[in-house]
């Protein structure tokens, strides 16, 4: 005791920090001991053991039956025996304890004189009360599905309820574009300060994690943090025997197929992926360890396209001078310049080198100790793109990002009583990015170029950014049985200090409607002809802290046989920083408003109508704290530190192309941008609601069918309060393909602003909403002889009115400003049909039959994961160009509106196009070759998108163009732009013993 509170006091020393759900990591046994009549049999002796781990738990039941162990380290190996004076004992076979969900066990003890007349005493595994949808990754799972460049992400992906992004670096939960919270061992180990903060890839590797639990939602009260969902992962842990493995993965481009828009290039080069772990005892029975170490050494190539119909000729091979209106010699001059990016190579090779180390101390049987440490490093390009085709642009010149991730955790672990248990851990997360340009190969150096809505100038809005968190966090948790309740209490705090270094578009960033507009200008004319040009200057740095906290209270109650009830209550609050100055005008950008009424209440009950049917129903309420991306764009808001400025070319002072700002002296009047936080804005929130049906049906099928409900309420969005209320309207003149007019647009226009002082003053409210339902029916069946599978089927609906551009992270811009429900319409990330199928075979011939068949067959093992689902939508656009109506000036004349948001056609439905559906086929193909009885080879293939179905994932949204008030259509509108990964396949060799 006195090493574990010397440890102790030595790490409270130590400054404190995210919402750490630190006792997430663990596994939890309990149950119910009976008597022959049902009811709940008091003072039996509960022995819960797993030897491999020295591992040993004396439980006495309470006056209602009870037994609970929590805190357990996920492992297999566990047995129960239960015992009790004049009752026959009952023992459990080996059994798995897993990450986040309880092992329930429903037990009936038989009095002796009736196990001596041939009866036995039963026990049996049941499922838990359970509100959400839960998807449990086991270590066989790790260790048997293919997954793509050994990342966690594909397998994560299994769950219903969410789905990866069309690039496959993110995932969504239930329709949603938000940030979900990674933990590790119960580490909070997301940054939500960057884009890449929860790609699961950084985290873990893959030869470490024992358990994935993926939780789309419906999770306790003992977690929290998202509106979304919550991954939660364990690692491996030492044992009294020794297990290891060395291992590598290797690919090369003779086994990837072409790309659908790559022109003929082999895109994927060369890969190697070796990796090493072991583990076992220190001291037998008493200390135990665990290591892993893994790198990543791979080299590609990305292409550069511009496919843009307003740039483009059909082919995508050269510029369409269609297109473009200016002077012969301008138009020439302009294709040039964009010709000579498009359809380029580059190299894009990526590194990465990840251990992990961890310390399991048994002190007795009533005190435990865990202790881990990670460290990993990457390099990668910028938004992690390698073997990508571009069809806008901007790989060009990418940044080379750099990343090191690291995290300590200190556990212990205090058996208080015979069914009570407190887990206190201390944990520290840092999390550093740096992104760093090359320099420049074009002739217009560090200036960025949109045009049309496709970047031709330097590939990214900063020279170098750094994003740093330091994450130091506090949990103690304590879980206590007593009568027919399992009562849990716990607390979080964190410190989370953030350095950031960035200063986006700094260089500027010149925006062009087209063609003609460019061409002029970049003939150095002396003309005027871009939409606008932004820019922010001021200091890159800035340091600040957020503190959160977070109390809960859960009960599992056991109402009487067959029904069980749970229901919690957590609450959240946090202490944000405050700027140090405002602007004169605006009181409100020297505050962040923290919410107090964070209070999420949890309720869920589960009923058994029979040995084979089970019915649950769950709700809980679900806050969205702030992500620290969020936070750091209100710090800035104010213009103080960082001012952006957007200078139209019609005011006075405004720069020729192509001069950027050298500071705000030369700044015209009227163009800086601030932001603030409304002092009423709250945390967005959602009120989820699952109806299930569980069943065991004939043949050892069990089938579940859910319903589920996740409204989002009081979403972000932004009002421009410098926009003056709008009196004019206007009707524009809409023309078919062939240039008749088919119809007309009427829309009121923002005319004038209430400050000339200022170009966009917004406003962050909690004005959005959105909505999710679906119906989900999972299956899984074990054959028998090796043979095992699961499938998942997902309907579902996600609307919304947040699906814009984002001003800043999490803030959508609308069409009409102040008015987000005129772009209510299907999510972007909307996905309506979504089912998987796994499975895994390893044929295994019965011991009579011949011994040459038994060793030319056995050992063999196939696994696949096929994936069939809708195509996500995306929403028609306008293009516009300049001021539209004579003796009318729109205030930001880059929108229909002339209210500088969305430049959507809003006389088309939002999200009404749609990408192409996904097929695809991902195979494992495994033989296992015994070197000894326990050393192993395994040679495996694993070959992804089988089929090489490249299916469609994004497509030309570019509808129409506008100019003198004429809505001109766009060719092309809805054609396909990007397809997913071709055919690639990778071999391996592991040993193992």
């Amino acid at each position: 005791m006195p090493i574990v509170l010397t440890l102790l006091a030595v790490l409270l020393l130590v400054p404190t920090g995210a919402p750490a759900q630190t006792a997430a990591g663990a596994g939890v046994v309990n149950g119910v001991v009976r008597d022959h009549y049902g009811e709940g049999l008091p003072d039996a002796e509960v022995i819960l053991t797993n030897e491999s781990m020295g591992l040993r738990r004396v439980m006495e039941t309470t006056i209602d039956g009870l037994f609970d162990a929590a805190g357990l380290p996920p492992a297999h190996g566990y047995r129960i025996k239960v015992t009790r004076k004049d009752y026959a004992g009952w023992e459990s076979a080996e059994f798995s304890v897993p990450v986040g969900r309880p092992v329930t066990f429903e037990i009936s003890l038989l009095p002796g004189s009736a196990s001596a007349s041939g009866d036995k005493p039963a026990g049996r595994i049941v499922e838990g009360v359970a509100s959400g949808i839960p998807l449990l990754i086991t270590r066989s799972d790790v260790e048997d599905l293919p997954a793509k460049s050994r990342q966690l992400d594909a397998l994560a992906a299994l769950a219903p309820g969410l789905h990866p992004d069309p690039n496959g670096s993110r995932l969504h939960f239930l329709g949603r574009q938000s940030h979900y919270p990674v933990l590790v061992d119960g580490i909070a180990s997301d940054n939500s300060s960057s884009e890449h903060g929860s790609d699961l890839s950084m985290r873990v590797s893959q030869d470490s994690v024992q358990d994935l639990e993926v939780l789309p939602f419906g999770y306790p009260a003992s977690l929290g943090g998202s509106i979304g969902g919550v991954i939660n992962i364990a690692t491996r842990s030492g044992s009294n025997i020794w297990r290891g493995s060395l291992y590598e993965y290797y690919r090369d481009e003779g086994l990837t197929a072409l790309g659908r828009y790559s022109l003929g290039h082999n895109l994927a080069g060369r890969k190697h992926q070796p990796g090493a772990s072991l583990g076992g005892p220190l001291v037998e029975d008493r200390l135990f360890f665990f290591a892993n170490v893994e790198a990543r050494d791979a080299h590609s190539r990305v292409l550069n396209r511009i496919l843009n119909p307003l740039i483009a000729d059909a082919a995508g091979t050269s510029v369409a001078l269609a297109n473009c209106r200016a002077a012969q010699a301008q138009c020439a001059a302009a294709a040039r310049f964009v010709e000579s990016q498009m359809n380029v190579l580059a190299p894009a090779s990526a590194r990465s080198l990840a251990g992990l180390v961890k310390l399991d101390l048994n002190l007795n049987e009533f005190n435990f100790l865990r202790f881990e440490i990670r460290d990993s490093r990457w390099r990668w390009p910028e938004g992690f793109a390698t073997e990508t085709v571009a069809p806008n642009g901007g790989l060009l010149g990418q940044n080379s990002l750099r990343a090191r991730s690291r995290y300590y955790k200190l556990g212990w672990t205090a058996v208080l009583g015979s069914n009570a248990v407190n887990e206190l851990s201390l944990a520290t997360y840092r999390d550093r990015f740096v992104s760093a340009a090359p320099a420049p190969r074009l002739s217009t150096g560090w200036l960025a170029l949109s045009l049309a809505g496709s970047n031709v100038g330097t590939a990214q809005p900063y020279r170098t950014s750094l994003r740093e968190t330091e994450r130091n966090q506090f949990g103690d948790h304590l879980r206590v049985g007593a009568g027919s309740h399992s009562l849990q209490f716990g607390v979080h705090w964190s410190e989370n200090p953030y350095r950031i270094q960035e200063l986006a578009n700094s260089n500027g960033v010149y925006v062009y409607a087209g063609l003609t507009e460019f061409a002029r200008d970049f003939s150095l004319a002396g003309t005027k002809s871009y939409s606008y040009l932004t820019q922010t200057l001021g200091m890159p740095a800035r340091f600040f802290r957020v503190k959160e906290f977070s109390v809960y209270a859960q009960d599992t109650w056991r109402a009487w046989r067959g029904l069980t009830v749970s229901g919690g209550l957590r609450w959240d609050k946090a202490a944000f920083p405050q700027p140090p100055a405002s602007d004169p005008h605006f009181y409100q950008t020297k505050t962040i408003p923290s919410p107090n009424l964070a209070f999420s209440p949890r309720a869920g009950l589960a009923y058994e109508l029979n040995d084979r049917t089970v019915v649950r129903f769950g709700f809980g309420l679900y806050y969205a704290p702030y992500p620290a991306s969020f936070i750091d764009a209100l710090y800035l808001g104010n213009g103080m530190q960082q001012t952006t400025v957007r200078i139209y070319p019609n005011q006075t002072g405004s720069p020729y192309f192509p001069i950027v700002l050298a500071s705000m002296a030369n700044a015209p009047a009227g163009t800086k941008n601030i932001l603030y936080a409304n002092a009423k804005i709250r945390y967005s929130y959602t009120p989820q609601t699952t109806v299930a049906l569980e069943r065991r049906v004939g043949g050892g099928v069990q089938v579940s069918v859910r319903y589920l409900a996740s409204p989002g309420n009081r979403l972000l969005t932004a009002k421009d309060i410098n926009l003056a209320e709008t009196t004019a309207n206007r009707s524009y003149t809409i023309l078919n393909s062939s240039g008749a007019a088919s119809g007309s647009f009427s829309t009121p226009i923002w005319t004038s602003r209430t400050s000339t002082a200022y170009s966009q003053v917004h406003e962050i409210a909690n004005g959005g909403s959105s909505s999710y339902h679906g119906m989900m029916t999972h299956a899984y069946k074990s054959f028998g002889r090796g043979l095992s599978a699961q499938a998942s089927y997902v309907w579902s609906h996600a609307i919304a009115n947040t699906t814009g551009p984002w001003l800043v992270p999490g803030v959508p811009l609308n069409t009409y400003n102040g008015n987000p429900n005129a772009d209510r319409g299907n999510s972007s990330v909307d996905q309506r049909h979504r089912a998987v199928l796994s499975w895994n075979w390893e044929p295994v011939l019965p011991s009579g039959a011949p011994a040459f068949a038994r060793k030319l067959l056995n050992g063999w093992q196939q696994s696949a994961i096929v994936t069939m689902a809708s195509g996500l939508p995306s929403t028609p656009l306008v293009v516009v160009s300049g001021q539209q109506f004579a003796g009318l000036n729109m205030v930001h004349p880059t929108s229909l509106a002339g209210s500088g948001g969305w430049a959507r056609a809003p006389f088309l439905p939002v999200n009404s196009l749609l990408a192409g559906a996904q097929h695809n086929v991902d195979a494992r193909l495994l033989r296992k070759i015994s070197v000894t009885e326990r050393i192993h080879a395994k040679v495996l293939v694993e070959v992804f998108n089988l089929f090489n179905h490249q299916g469609t994932t994004a497509v030309n949204p570019i509808a129409y163009t506008a100019s003198g008030g004429i809505l001109t259509p766009v060719r092309d509108l809805g054609a396909g732009i990007k397809a997913g990964a071709p055919r690639t396949a990778q071999i391996a060799f592991r040993i193992e013993f």
